[in-house]
């Protein structure tokens, strides 16, 4: 009987294994909906809160990430994503407002081609900007932000 089982599993590995490494790009995605997990905020950078459509470019702006494991931490970030239509144009320079009101915001100046970037305060919340990561579609950015 045990004999059995370890052939039915031995055959059930070897059609399975090929099936998920075929399919590798989607199987992470379906487990994690089918039980219910979600890719923390301080990972993925949160959930898109705004698209901005510019010349050459697309900005995602993410909400505000303060989230800690308990509660909201004192330091936090805001996510940028900057994404070509076609191709980068040479310098990017944009104002941002995190806030529905505008009230907290800051300027932006991104050197696509090294990529650089430069950070303009307009509000004492605003910290730092992290170093640009380039990767297959887009630039990314992280501004620091304080509560």
């Amino acid at each position: 009987m045990k004999n059995r089982i370890g052939w039915i599993w031995a055959v059930l590995c070897a059609l399975l294994a090929p099936a998920l490494f075929f399919s590798f790009e989607k199987t992470p995605q379906i487990l994690a909906d089918i039980t219910g997990m979600k890719i923390s905020p301080i990972y993925s950078g949160g959930e898109i809160a705004q698209t901005i459509i510019a010349p050459g470019y697309k900005v995602f702006v993410h909400r505000p990430v303060f989230d800690g494991l308990f509660s909201e931490r004192k330091d936090g970030f805001i996510q940028l994503d900057f994404e070509p239509n076609g191709q980068f144009p040479a310098t990017i320079e944009q104002d941002f407002s995190y806030t529905k009101n505008g009230s907290h915001g800051f300027r932006l100046f991104l050197d696509t081609a090294k990529p650089e970037v430069k950070l303009t305060a307009h509000d004492d919340t605003v910290l730092a900007a992290s170093e640009p990561t380039r990767t297959r579609k887009a630039i990314i950015v992280r501004i620091a932000l304080k509560q």
